[in-house]
């Protein structure tokens, strides 16, 4: 074994868990991102789900989609289970929600990008929304 190839496995999980926070190489400036989250939120999901810091009767909390993996203390298991639920958001974003034949909401795949359904991910999930650049206090 040379001198560096130990290093190897260390770079790969290294890389994979920069990737599933999405700081991989050339990855939008987190700033930029919560800022493209909240304009996105604001114009396509806030009539439904209700303004930042506010809850809706008509539609779930999107704060609380990750309150289970906030619970955990094992690192490896809050990435795993932060890409799990990245995973639902995304899917659920894209195929909408329809149960019993009644649409819930409505597909936005033709709208929306993964990159900006993940934006409004982190938007949602930023724990004080006001810190977010470019908001406005309600």
């Amino acid at each position: 074994m040379t001198d560096l190839q130990w290093m190897r496995p260390v770079n790969v999980g290294l890389a994979a868990a920069l990737a599933l926070l999405g700081l991989e190489a050339g990855a939008q400036a987190p700033d930029d991102r919560l800022l493209q989250g909240r304009q996105a939120y604001e114009q396509h999901c806030s009539s439904c789900h209700a303004p930042p810091g506010q809850t809706s009767p008509e539609a779930p909390d999107l704060r609380r989609l990750d309150s289970f993996c906030r619970r955990l203390s094992e690192p490896a298991l809050i990435l795993r289970c932060r890409s799990d639920v990245d995973a639902y958001f995304v899917h659920s974003v894209r195929e909408g929600k329809v149960r019993a034949g009644l649409v819930h909401m409505p597909p936005w795949k033709d709208r929306l990008d993964e990159a900006t359904i993940l934006a409004i991910r982190r938007y949602v999930e930023t724990p004080a929304w006001s810190e977010v650049p470019g908001a406005t206090p309600r």
